[in-house]
């Protein structure tokens, strides 16, 4: 026996619907604490990733392209 989530006989519309998210505490690359001298594979720290669109609509054009191959321009900073 494996597994089992109960989503393996749920219906597809059923697995596609989800609540409505809620965004959370906004943080800042300044806001999180930094160790310049670590590793990024280090273990003892806790690596933040800001990634930043410059589209105001980012999350209703992420919606509308999820399947296809559209890129949006990014930045990624790493913060830990």
């Amino acid at each position: 026996m494996g597994f089992h989530d109960g989503l393996a006989d749920a219906q597809p519309e059923t697995r596609m619907s989800s609540p409505t998210g809620q965004p959370g505490r906004q943080l800042t690359p300044t806001a999180v604490k930094h160790f310049p001298a670590a590793g990024l594979f280090e273990e003892k720290v806790l690596w933040t990733f800001f990634l930043e669109l410059d589209q105001p609509d980012w999350e209703q054009e992420l919606a509308d392209f999820k399947h296809p191959d559209v890129e949006l321009p990014a930045k990624l900073t790493v913060a830990g």
